[in-house]
């Protein structure tokens, strides 16, 4: 067995006890729980009080599918979203967890149709529900 010189490690890896024991006083702060009887508190990571995200989402995915339906323009996007409703269903997401994991690629699709309305949803859906 060979010996290692810890002189010839990074810095790094020769402070590495020195670290671990300085982080064993670190205290995590968690925020404070929300009063949900208080009705003008909106916080959207942990609450969607006052808002209707499943409904909101459910039009997202409803314009999503009136592309595929309506569309004679081909596009790359509809052939993702072909696949990928299809697997929503199979692994039984609901509209706003697809909606949420799916933004960048939806806003594609929506700016290729050119379709502000849909993108105004979209960014509620963002903005307010994930």
């Amino acid at each position: 067995m060979t010996a290692i010189n810890i002189k010839n490690l990074p810095l790094s890896v020769q402070n590495r006890d020195t670290v671990l024991k300085s982080t064993q006083n670190i205290q995590c702060h968690y925020r404070k729980q929300p009063n949900y009887t208080d009705s003008t508190m909106t916080d959207r990571y942990l609450t969607f009080k006052n808002l209707d995200c499943d409904a909101i989402a459910g039009q997202v995915v409803n314009r999503i599918e009136y592309y595929l339906n309506h569309s004679s323009q081909p596009s790359p996007w509809l052939k993702y979203f072909k696949i990928k409703l299809v697997e929503r269903q199979a692994m039984r997401q609901d509209e706003l967890f697809f909606v949420g994991s799916q933004v960048n690629n939806i806003r594609s699709l929506f700016e290729e149709f050119e379709d502000v309305d849909a993108l105004n949803l979209l960014e509620e859906v963002e903005e307010n529900c994930c």
